[in-house]
């Protein structure tokens, strides 16, 4: 047959009892560890094939005992060519190509393992946006408390109103009212960390 039959290919062939003689005209005439050796098959791997009818042989391992026949002058075609030895038996692709596409998907995934980690990143920007709203709640908190301390407070306790704050030039202008606000801002802010982190977390 031509370079280009299908002994030249990866094909293998399911061992029927017409390989099967074709394998036992070799063994007889090379004995069995030579024809190992030439094929490049176990003697064990032989052996299963003589002795189930489960096994399969590469179409190309098939050609060369065939061809081993053939030198051998055997006249009974169905050991010496390989068309009629491989005729009426199953021919399939080995399983190994046929798990090629997933072995690849997980080769690309372990050279690239940011495809894994690609969850990660959301959950880390969701995360910094609620710590990042929190300390800017807080801090409004506080500064809420310490100019609401000086102008709603104070009066109310009978003291004297003031905004916290001189604008000419701008600075904290303390007063009663707005340093008890600043204190009853800070024990708020000390309850909304424990809301925020027995509720949120």
């Amino acid at each position: 047959m031509s370079g280009s039959g299908p002994e030249d290919s990866d094909l293998e062939a399911l061992v029927n009892p017409k390989i099967k003689e074709a394998i036992r005209a070799a063994v007889d005439k090379i004995g069995e560890k030579e024809l190992a050796k030439i094929t490049g098959v176990s003697q064990s791997q032989i052996d299963l094939a003589l002795l189930t009818d489960q096994e399969y042989l590469p179409v190309k391992v098939v050609s060369v005992i065939c061809q081993i026949n053939r030198s051998h002058g055997d006249p009974n075609l169905e050991h010496s060519s390989v068309s009629a030895c491989l005729k009426g038996t199953t021919v399939r692709l080995p399983p190994a190509r046929k798990e090629r596409p997933r072995l690849e998907e997980r080769k690309r995934t372990a050279s690239n393992p940011f495809e894994q980690r690609a969850p990660v990143g959301p959950l880390f920007d969701q995360k910094s946006s609620r710590l990042a709203n929190f300390g800017v709640n807080t801090i409004m908190l506080l500064v809420l408390s310490y100019f609401l301390g000086g102008v709603a407070l104070a009066p109310a306790l009978g003291w004297s109103s003031c905004p916290g704050v001189a604008f000419s030039p701008f600075r904290a202008e303390w007063c009663l009212g707005s340093v008890l606000g600043l204190i009853l801002g800070a024990f708020g802010s000390l309850a909304y960390t424990y809301y925020y982190f027995t509720h949120n977390v």
